[in-house]
């Protein structure tokens, strides 16, 4: 009987860890890290594993209530970002030939993204959780047509304008190794 009873705490612990899953908290390298470096390998394999480092990304983006994180800016590898989709932001974001639309006040997941398409120009301020104590201005295209796979491997096509386009883009360029500083045209430190 005593070991039912201790069977039953552990089971429910057990299953109770299965089901909520163990998203963690991870740390944002920031500046010199080399891994801000690091041009990021396509994902090939959308297994637990890769998906457990999608949960993690984003649930670092939601502590830090965010719009955007890549996948080194916390040591990963692997080619994705995410961006959250804040329904305060008027600025377009929609699937191209999709009868569902990106739900709004979510996480969005890019996996092997690929921008298909820029077009126009916007003179953009930008701040990075890598960079923290100045912003950055830099030019950006108003609308960007891009390509990426969510997390149950599904390949999808999206179009974003503004806001979307900018934070789309400052995330891919961290793929590439890429920091907004980089590519700065006037830099302000914060106080």
């Amino acid at each position: 009987m005593k070991r039912i009873v201790c069977f039953v705490p552990c089971l429910f612990i057990f299953l109770n860890f299965c089901l909520v899953g163990n998203a963690q908290v991870l740390d944002v390298f920031e500046d010199e890290n080399p891994s801000l470096r690091i041009v990021c390998t396509e994902v090939d394999n959308f297994d637990k594993t890769m998906l457990d480092k999608v949960d993690n990304l984003k649930e670092t983006l939601e502590k830090l209530q965010g719009a955007g994180l890549a996948a080194n800016q916390v040591g990963y590898t692997e080619k994705f970002f995410v961006i959250f989709v804040s329904s305060k932001i008027e600025d377009e974001i929609r699937y191209i030939s999709e009868a569902s639309q990106p739900e709004k006040d979510k996480p969005l997941v890019f996996i092997n993204p690929t921008i298909l398409k820029e077009t126009g120009e916007q003179i953009v301020w930008e701040g990075c959780f890598s960079l923290p104590g100045a912003v950055y201005k830099l030019s950006r295209p108003m609308t960007v047509l891009v390509e990426a796979y969510d997390i149950d491997g599904q390949k999808f096509t999206l179009e974003a304008t503004g806001f979307w386009a900018k934070c789309i883009c400052h995330e891919y360029d961290h793929l590439k190794g890429t920091l907004c500083k980089d590519k700065a045209i006037e830099i302000k430190k914060l106080a």
